[in-house]
């Protein structure tokens, strides 16, 4: 009987079938197609429905980074295999999973500054220690990279295809042929990416990929840093949020900007912990477009402080509008105050007292200055690194991309310039050297052959400089910092040696010849502490000034005025000239040019050459 009822419904439909096709003038077939359409939706839509209401209600802000991600994977097999299912979109869905990404990225990103800053604030500024072939982009966070556009090695003999771009086309025939594609990679058999697929090759084949993969890698790899572990574990964190760039593609720009909010973060805490210290120099010495990346630094630290806030009362606000209200908010804040709140505090950057900046002993902590500078520029180079592909993921900003690089990143540089030469100021003692300096006599009748006595007495003072740097190593003063920080010695020395050559109010051509002598035998001495050659031009121009006629003086000022103080000027002038007419016409000179409006050199020459420059 329930055989027979089966087939006179059956019937019944068939019949009904052909009615409604009859009436609309196509073939039975093409009605159940066109019916079958219709349900592939309703079925998607549904799905999608149920999705939304998932991803709007539950919170994964508590949900660690890797099965976050994992979540933003599965929902994005699931939207391209519905897409391709019933060939229609799924804007809402897609909205949802955006709006839950923007989220969790803002959460997440609040909570990683936080956990820099209070790991800065515990910092000893110890360099960190890594293997010499080290390389950050083998490291778990850029894991993803290695695994897009390229191939990987399973236990199996087999070699997996990664997941790379969020935006990769998937198919039915995908799950088809891959039943596990929504299992967690964990699971799997040797642990392949997520959405992977086995492909068969030889094993010629697999060393050669290995091989290649490998020498790609140490190619683009950075040199080791010389960083803080804080510092370290930032430039891994950048893989994060590239990571996340490539996930899901809507957020990109915003997580690009969370990523440029911690650079900033710590261009702040380097330069307000190490380049504020030395009362002597202010950043308005700076080009005026590192004093703009600082004063963004600025204004990104109080942002977050202002958002950190906001967010903490939107919670607050919502847990009051929940159940039991306020009591019950301050209930479970009282049980568990860190499950309270999804966002740590934000502590206010500040340097820790195991680091005294002020210690003449330990060179007023120039191997802690040092591994921040440095950390800067090696996270410059990861930053760098990565340009390429940030770019790929940002096409439509790829001028706001560049700038930032340009405007920012290009300008770490001065700043490590900058910490450098407010420690050698401190470490050289120019109030010595200024008083040997003035004890020397220059208004002789004769040419000598002997230096003067002050050298020598200089040449004890960098020895001394010379035996304490090499007390700190290769490991925490690294060739090239040492190389930078004699540079500004020198260069700073130079400018001593002007201001001790205008210290004299009589000067003769046999004095202007001794000046020469004692320049000469300091380089030479000076070559057994360091290979860095000092660049003197500003030295041999200042005494060569006292053998210029009176237009030729004239020129001279012009061209060269900015690379002395007033003073220095004005003394010259009184040694060369006895008359007073002519004291006066060229301290007239002198002074138009000082209180003329200041010009900003366009550039600092490169100090690649082992040369320092003014930053």
């Amino acid at each position: 009987e329930e055989e027979e009822e089966e087939e006179d419904n059956n019937q019944s439909r068939v019949h009904r079938y052909a009615s409604v096709s009859s009436h609309l003038r196509i073939s039975p077939s093409e009605y159940t197609t066109i019916k079958l359409k219709h349900a592939k939706a309703k079925l998607w839509q549904d799905i999608q429905r149920h999705m939304n209401v998932f991803l709007s209600t539950v919170d994964f802000s508590a949900l660690p980074f890797s099965s976050y991600l994992q979540v933003l994977k599965k929902v994005s097999v699931l939207i391209q295999i519905g897409e391709k299912y019933t060939e229609q979109s799924s804007m809402s869905l897609r909205g949802a999973m955006q709006e839950q990404a923007l989220s969790y990225v803002r959460k997440f990103h609040h909570n990683m500054a936080a956990d820099l800053v209070h790991g800065y604030n515990a910092e000893d500024w110890q360099p960190t220690q890594v293997n010499k072939d080290f390389n950050i982009f083998l490291e778990e966070e850029y894991l993803f990279l290695r695994r897009k556009n390229q191939t990987k090695v399973g236990e199996d003999g087999t070699v997996s295809a990664g997941i790379g771009d969020m935006g990769e086309s998937r198919t039915l025939q995908d799950f088809v042929s891959n039943k596990d594609l929504f299992q967690d990679s964990s699971s799997r058999k040797g642990n392949k990416p997520i959405g992977t697929r086995e492909v068969s090759v030889s094993s010629s084949s697999i060393e050669k990929t290995a091989t290649t993969s490998t020498t790609n890698s140490a190619k683009r790899a950075p040199p080791p840093p010389h960083c803080s572990v804080t510092t370290l574990q930032l430039a891994k964190n950048i893989g994060y949020y590239l990571e996340m760039m490539f996930v899901l593609k809507p957020v990109s720009w915003s997580v690009f900007e969370c990523l440029v909010e911690l650079v900033y973060l710590y261009v702040f805490i380097v330069f307000n912990f190490f380049g504020t210290d030395n009362p002597q120099y202010g950043e308005a010495i700076l080009p005026n477009a590192t004093q703009k990346l600082l004063e963004r630094s600025r204004l990104t630290l109080a942002k977050l402080n202002e958002e950190h806030t906001a967010e903490q009362s939107k919670e607050a606000n919502d847990k009051e509008d929940e159940p039991g209200g306020l009591e019950a908010a301050l209930a479970e804040a009282e049980a568990s105050p860190s499950s309270s709140s999804s966002l740590k505090p934000l502590e206010t950057p500040k340097l820790s007292d195991d680091v005294p900046l002020g210690s003449q002993s330990n060179m007023y902590a120039l191997e802690c200055r040092v591994c921040g500078v440095e950390g800067l520029m090696f996270l410059s180079l990861v930053l760098k690194s990565v340009r390429k592909h940030i770019l790929s993921r940002l096409p439509d900003q790829e001028d706001a991309v560049l700038k930032f690089f340009q405007q920012n990143v290009d300008r770490f540089s001065d700043i490590r310039l900058f910490v450098y030469k407010t420690a050698v100021d401190r470490i050289l003692d120019s109030t010595l050297i200024l008083k040997l300096m003035s004890s020397a006599k220059f208004d002789g009748k004769e040419i000598t052959t002997e230096h003067s006595r002050y050298v020598d007495d200089m040449i004890k003072h960098f020895s001394e400089i010379h035996g304490r740097l090499q007390t700190f190593g290769q490991n925490r003063l690294p060739d090239k910092a040492r190389e930078l920080v004699w540079a500004e010695l020198l260069l700073q020395t130079c400018r001593l040696f002007v201001e001790g050559f205008s210290l004299p109010k009589k000067c003769t051509n046999e004095g202007r010849a001794l000046m020469q002598l004692d320049l000469r035998q300091f380089l030479n001495k000076i070559e057994k502490f360091t290979h860095v050659k000092p660049n003197v031009d500003i030295v041999q121009s200042f005494i060569t000034a006292f053998y210029l006629e009176e237009g030729e003086l004239t020129v001279w000022i012009h061209k060269n005025y900015m690379n002395y103080s007033q003073k220095q000027l004005v003394q010259l002038v009184n040694v060369m000239f006895s008359k007073r007419s002519m004291k006066n016409k060229f301290k007239t000179l002198i002074d138009d040019k000082f209180t003329a409006p200041a010009q900003q050199p366009q550039s600092s020459p490169s100090p690649n050459n082992g040369n320092s420059s003014e930053v």
